[in-house]
């Protein structure tokens, strides 16, 4: 189990185009940081974490929900997706994917920035907020 929380920037909703996120997790046993390049994965004490250590996340018997809003305080959702039967997320091993359809995102209107989160409910009841997500939408021109 893994409690990190990564943020990802500049997701781009296209209005009438599919949308699709797909996301490997991986994790160390331990506190990390990543390096001033943005890229390199540090141990607490500076050293270089190892990729042999990294651990694949395991989401059997999970399940997920990811919100999309215009701002966090907005009582309006975007997008709501779930694990629940054709609610647009699969777990699968390490992987989680979320789809909204183009159907949906042709529907959407009124917003050019948005914020999001993805949570996993463990089998246990535990929830994790394991992403935090910042979207831009780009509007469709052939219609």
């Amino acid at each position: 189990m893994s409690s990190a929380t990564h943020k990802i920037s500049g997701l781009v909703i296209q209005q009438g185009a599919t949308f699709q996120l797909v996301l490997d997790r991986l994790f160390y046993p331990y506190e990390t940081h990543v390096a001033s390049d943005g890229y390199t994965i540090l141990k607490a004490d500076g050293t270089v974490a190892p990729d042999a250590e990294r651990i694949l996340e395991n989401y059997s018997g999970c399940t997920a929900r990811m919100q999309i809003r215009a701002t966090v305080d907005s009582p309006t959702t975007i997008a709501n997706l779930t694990t629940d039967p054709s609610g647009g997320i699969v777990l699968a091993a390490n992987r989680f994917t979320a789809t909204i359809s183009a159907a949906a995102t042709a529907a959407m209107s009124g917003w050019e920035t948005a914020v999001g989160d993805i949570e996993i409910i463990r089998a246990d009841g535990t929830v994790e907020r394991q992403y935090e997500l910042d979207f831009v939408f780009s509007k469709e021109v052939t219609r």
